[in-house]
């Protein structure tokens, strides 16, 4: 068991809608994860919505590409305070899934993490609501992880 640190998984960025985005980390010997979610800036206002997933990525024998969340961040609304930091804490093994039956979750989940195994790709789920197209988020992901 190795710890890697607090590594950039999605440097500082400004978005302005909704969007998805690969993490170029293999996940397939993480154990755990201290997943953290850094906003320094909202500019947008009442009524206006972030929410960010984390999901991960199988597919299934015919083919077909799923993904699945596994970490939903507390929203942060429009109206916030920056800087904003949350922090959703992941693991592999060792831990009872909250969800051991459901349909796959494409930015679903109530706020939280699913605990449990996790295919080794995964990707943030940037969902925005801007109710005046005229709101932006900036924001960067980062984690300390624990590998096999």
């Amino acid at each position: 068991m190795a710890f890697n640190g607090l590594i950039t998984l999605i440097p500082s960025r400004t978005d302005t809608a909704t969007v998805l985005d690969n993490i170029p980390h293999d996940f397939s010997k993480v154990q755990a994860a201290r997943f953290i979610l850094n906003i320094t800036n909202v500019a947008t206002d009442a009524g206006d919505t972030f929410d960010l997933y984390l999901q991960s990525r199988f597919v299934t024998p015919g083919g077909l590409e799923v993904w699945d969340d596994f970490v939903h961040f507390t929203q942060v609304l429009g109206t916030g305070t920056e800087p904003v930091r949350h922090i959703a804490v992941w693991q592999r093994d060792g831990q009872t899934p909250e969800s051991e039956m459901h349909t796959p979750q494409a930015a679903a989940i109530a706020v939280g993490v699913v605990q449990g195994p996790i295919g080794p790709e995964i990707r943030a789920n940037l969902v925005i609501v801007d109710a005046d197209a005229d709101g932006t988020i900036t924001w960067s992901l980062q984690a300390q992880v624990i590998e096999d």
